[in-house]
Parts: structure tokens; C-alpha cells; sequence
């Protein structure tokens, strides 16, 4: 059953500053009446990871003796960790405005850094392209200027704020007792928990204890909707590598499919593909996958068409 929505309040969240872009329209004529003032605002923490690996071993030996060899194990592919709150209000205004109406449209920017969570570099994140479409191995997609539409009161406007947060991943201590059987112990999904190896399939781990051992314990961390975001397949990640590195509208059409799959998941009627609560999954605990309950309920106000790229 999906849980119910929040109950909508008066107040907005607080804000920070804006910047006063291009963009805003309204209608001249100084007016003094009650008037809904509708906002929305989003942003999108991310950080890279690996997804699968491939490995070789060299210097093999083979003998009566023992077997050797120096395995390598080598990053194929990479998707994205994302952390994604989302804002949207209607709030009742009285006074004496300038104009009858007034809007402004949603405006996003990337702000991608050059070096990951654990300071290593992978090439500079400025491209070659007029554009700076490149994320890097971690950075934010962020709003520099809310949406705002403010028009006068009419019977069909109703007060409300929602705030959302959420995540496409979440950690899991899995206990394998004999294959297939597992239980999960479900932790959250901020960036803080785990390193790389927390986000590869176990056999494509260094380590092969999975093959061998009867009773383990592994930390894993489980894209937890099916979301693929911004998956690169192919090698070991690099800058350059990204299609936003030399070309400024490739990148740009990546950034806005990014975007639009990543708000078309807080208004899914299918549960299983909206992104887990910031908070740890209790009701999902000793089950494989995430329960509804620690799902985000539908959003019904986040509206992407309110985006100016």
C-alpha cells in the first residue's frame, strides 16, 4: 500500500540566496490582492562508482607444489550514486504587488569536481567543448534560480510544502549461508558508508571468498530501482571519456536525460523504481529487496517542464 502524503503546510523550506537570472516575465499594473506563489527548486548530489570488473592473472604457475599467480582486476563500467532532494510549495501572499502576475523559470546547473571522494584525480572535468557538460567523478547538479509563479488567488489553489529526499542506492550486509539463501541487513544510502568495493558484485571482487566459503558476511551496496544512471561501459573511467568532453551538445542532451530520469522517479506509480528515504530501511530488514514502506511516496507537484537548460 502506498503510504500517504505528507500533510501540506502553510510554510515553505527556507531557503538560501538566488541569483537573478534571465528569464522572468510578468504582467505590469500594481495590484493589491491575495495571490498564490507556487516554487520549486531541486538538487542532485552524484558520485561515481564502479559497476563490474573484469579480471586477468599473469606470472601463472602450476606445479605439485602450488598454484600462483598475480591477479589484476580492472574497472569495465561505471554508474552513478545519487542523493536527490526536491522542493516544491504553494504559499498564500498578500500585499501590494507591482504586477498581476509574475514567473520564473526553473534554472540548473553542474558543478562537477575534478577528484573523488578519496582524492584521486581522473582528468581535468573543463573538456574541450564550449560548454561544461563533463561530471567528473562526483559533483552536484544544483538550482541557481528557483521557479516561481505567482498569479492571483483563485478556489482551485491550495496551500502546501513538500521537501524530498532520496537515494538509488542503499547498503546491505548480506549473509550468505548456503547459495541461494540470504538474509540482508539494510544500513542506508548516504556517501559515507563503504568504499569502491562496496558497490561491485562480489565475484567481481578482489577477493574470491564467495567461491569458497560455506558462511560469509559481505557488504554490499544495491541499486535499490533499477535506475541505470549514467551508466559508461568499456574501460576505467576517465574524463575524456565522458560525451560531454568534446562535444557541448551531446553533453547538454546527456545532462537534461539525466534530469528528466532522475524527477520522472519521484512521481512513479510503480514503487519499485522511486528511490529509497535518506533514512535506514527498517521495514525492508532480512528481505532482499526494499519494501514500499521505505520507499518515497508519489510526488505530485515536482514538474520537470518547469526546467530552463
Amino acid at each position: 500500500m502506498t503510504p500517504p502524503l505528507p500533510a501540506p503546510v502553510p510554510d515553505p523550506i527556507a531557503g538560501g540566496s538566488w541569483l537573478a537570472t534571465s528569464g522572468n516575465t510578468q504582467t505590469s499594473g500594481v495590484v493589491e490582492a491575495e495571490q498564490a506563489e507556487y516554487t520549486q527548486w531541486l538538487t542532485i548530489d552524484y558520485h561515481r562508482n564502479p559497476h563490474f570488473t573484469t579480471r586477468t592473472t599473469g606470472n601463472q604457475t602450476f606445479n605439485l607444489t602450488s598454484f600462483s599467480g598475480d591477479d589484476q582486476t580492472d574497472v569495465y563500467s561505471t554508474r552513478l550514486h545519487i542523493v536527490i532532494t526536491a522542493h516544491t510549495s504553494c504559499k498564500f501572499v498578500t500585499g501590494a504587488f507591482n504586477a498581476s502576475s509574475y514567473y520564473q523559470p526553473q534554472v540548473l546547473e553542474l558543478q562537477p569536481l575534478p577528484y573523488d571522494r578519496f582524492g584521486n584525480t581522473y582528468g581535468d572535468t573543463s573538456g574541450t567543448s564550449a560548454g561544461n557538460y563533463v561530471f567528473g567523478p562526483q559533483g552536484k547538479i544544483v538550482t541557481t534560480q528557483p521557479y516561481v509563479r505567482r498569479t492571483t488567488k483563485t478556489a482551485n489553489d491550495v496551500e502546501y510544502s513538500l521537501t524530498q529526499m532520496g537515494t538509488n542506492f542503499a547498503t546491505g550486509d548480506m549473509w550468505i549461508h548456503q547459495h541461494p539463501n540470504w538474509s540482508h541487513q539494510w544500513r542506508g544510502g548516504n556517501f559515507a558508508q563503504g568504499d569502491y568495493r562496496s558497490y561491485v558484485p562480489v565475484l567481481m571482487d578482489i577477493s574470491r571468498t564467495m567461491e569458497r566459503d560455506y558462511y560469509i558476511r559481505c557488504d554490499r551496496r544495491h541499486q535499490i530501482n533499477g535506475d541505470d544512471v549514467y551508466g559508461m561501459v568499456g574501460g576505467g573511467y576517465t574524463t575524456s571519456s565522458e560525451m560531454g568532453y568534446d562535444s557541448s551538445s551531446d553533453g547538454l542532451a546527456n545532462l537534461i536525460n539525466i534530469i528528466e530520469m532522475a524527477c520522472a522517479r519521484l512521481s512513479a506509480s510503480d514503487y519499485k523504481i522511486r528511490y529509497v528515504g535518506d533514512e535506514i530501511p527498517v521495514n525492508s530488514q532480512g528481505s532482499v529487496s526494499i519494501a514500499e514502506d521505505d520507499k518515497l511516496p508519489i510526488n505530485p507537484y515536482y514538474d520537470s517542464s518547469r526546467h530552463s537548460y
